[in-house]
């Protein structure tokens, strides 16, 4: 067993440095992700919100045309019973 590593048991103030500095950068990355995270969710219910708007926008446009295209087939079809006679 030569390969010279041995374990103490006793930390020095550059340990409880190091482990301080570790626990507040996995803190401060949690809390980044947190944030960007919420923002995320912020964005996808306006997005959502949106979405309905336009849906139900686009709903009303499609009959609006089709009540047009009745109203065009009807006249049309006027036209050609009097062009007939």
């Amino acid at each position: 067993m030569g390969s010279g590593w041995t374990i103490k048991r006793e930390f020095s103030i550059g340990d409880l440095i190091a482990v301080a500095a570790s626990a507040v950068a996995i803190f401060g990355a949690w809390y980044s992700i947190d944030r960007r995270l919420s923002v995320v969710e912020e964005k996808l219910i306006q997005q959502a919100k949106i979405d309905d708007r336009q849906d139900q926008t686009t709903e009303r446009l499609n009959l609006e045309i089709k009540s047009l295209l009745t109203e065009i087939r009807a006249d049309v079809r006027d036209l050609r019973r009097e062009v007939k006679k």
